[in-house]
């Protein structure tokens, strides 16, 4: 179990609400979010599971979304035109996976999945990781309960959306909450999608424990090592690296060239080459302007990873800067 912190000295009261954890995959080895994330990031939490730490702050998002989920399932227990929270379970290459969806109309066919996240998500960062989770429960429903899912919706709660800027941006949410259209995949590319997944993670999860277990004191090899020793060969185990992260998978943001002016922090206008920076910066004609390089954030690495002390990825891309 990861450590439990509270650095903000937070009372207990709020605490001990916040470090509340119910959510269970059920019976299974692999939820779908595991399943569409990152095999580094699963394996890194799993190997280093007593070593990481949360803080109880970082939980607050998370539970506000909780909050949203138990409020909209509450209302609609007795409404007989939608399910809600349902976990779903199949089985695929070696694995139990397990999803659970938020809402289904009935009426429409619409499957809508509840985002708590920024206005900025709303109108310009619709993750990848979305489309690929309500594909899967999409998926899953026709697999498991016979129903064919006619349309993916994400229902997005926008946690800071502000009134005014509603009134003054022409492309900003009038209302804080948006309903976003996500691509619904055929049948053959969702399941070649999930197989393709589960591959990823059991290969990469046999790798890295028998290379763990190679590394260690004991002698005495286990069966299990024995098996996956036999199946992928010694070399490829010893060999064995983590698959690095995707830009996807880090929330990486588009790399930058800010037009900048002399005494002025926030920039004058951002191009997405270097190219098209410079010759807006030759027609300036004044040596007060100049070009900053702003290397796409990853932002998953900077403000949400927990396992990023443990990361090679994520040190080494510190190190080179």
């Amino acid at each position: 179990m990861a450590k439990l912190t509270n650095k903000h000295n937070l009372p207990d009261i709020v605490a001990r609400t916040l470090s509340v954890d119910k959510y269970s995959r059920g019976n299974s080895d692999l939820s779908i979010t595991e399943l569409i994330d990152s095999t580094q990031v699963r394996l890194l939490k799993w190997f280093y599971k007593s070593k990481v730490e949360n803080d109880v702050v970082d939980f607050v998002w998370t539970k506000l979304g909780s909050w949203i989920h138990y409020f909209f399932e509450e209302a609609n227990k007795d409404n007989n035109k939608v399910l809600c929270e349902e976990r779903m379970f199949i089985d695929v290459g070696g694995y139990r996976l397990s999803g659970q969806f938020d809402i289904y109309d009935i009426d429409s066919g619409t499957m809508y999945d509840i985002k708590v996240s920024s206005v900025w998500s709303a109108i310009f960062d619709i993750k990848e990781s979305w489309i690929k989770q309500l594909n899967c429960y999409a998926y899953m429903m026709m697999k498991t309960m016979d129903i064919k899912v006619k349309k993916l919706q994400i229902l997005l709660i926008a946690r800071d959306w502000s009134e005014a800027q509603s009134r003054n941006k022409p492309d900003y949410p009038k209302i804080p909450v948006v309903l976003i259209d996500i691509p619904l995949w055929d049948v053959k590319k969702t399941e070649a999608y999930i197989e393709e997944r589960a591959l990823a993670h059991k290969e990469a999860e046999e790798l890295f424990k028998a290379r763990m277990a190679l590394e260690s004191s004991f002698e005495d090899h286990s069966k299990e090592l024995k098996a996956t020793i036999k199946k992928h060969g010694i070399e490829k185990i010893q060999e064995f690296k983590l698959p690095l992260c995707t830009d996807d998978e880090v929330w990486r943001r588009d790399t930058k060239w800010a037009l900048m002016k002399k005494n002025r922090k926030s920039a004058i206008k951002l191009f997405d080459s270097e190219e098209e920076a410079e010759k807006r910066l030759v027609s300036e004609k004044s040596k007060q302007f100049y070009i900053e390089h702003r290397k796409g954030e990853a932002i998953r690495c900077e403000r949400y990873c927990n396992v990023q002390t443990f990361c090679n990825q994520y040190q080494q891309e510190k190190k080179d800067g």
